[in-house]
């Protein structure tokens, strides 16, 4: 499961917490998105030279479409500002914030 510290609602930034659009919610076995709805399969964790990273493998479907599936990778850094970085690969990584609870 995704570990308990990158559970709750992320954006881009304080101002897009309120934008539908711009957010997506961590849970211990999943990630959902406006457009996406992912079951996590599994997930590793991976030392690296500031902390671990963890790399998630998920099963994907658009609430439009429920029964058609994609599998994806998402990689997730925690930062030390309580931000968290992810997306498919190193080179992509985007840095999100929690969102307040509503």
């Amino acid at each position: 499961s995704v570990p308990e510290r990158f559970w709750g609602t992320w954006a881009p930034s304080a101002d897009l917490c309120a934008d539908d659009k711009s957010v997506f919610v961590v849970s211990a076995k999943g990630y959902t998105a406006l457009d996406e709805s992912c079951t996590v399969q599994w997930v590793t964790e991976t030392v690296g030279a500031v902390g671990p990273f963890y790399s998630a493998h998920m099963r994907c479907s658009n609430p439009a479409t429920p029964n058609d599936f994609t599998e994806v990778n998402r990689i997730i850094v925690a930062n030390e500002d309580g931000k968290l970085s992810a997306r498919p690969d190193f080179k992509q990584l985007k840095s999100y914030r929690r969102c307040p609870a509503k």
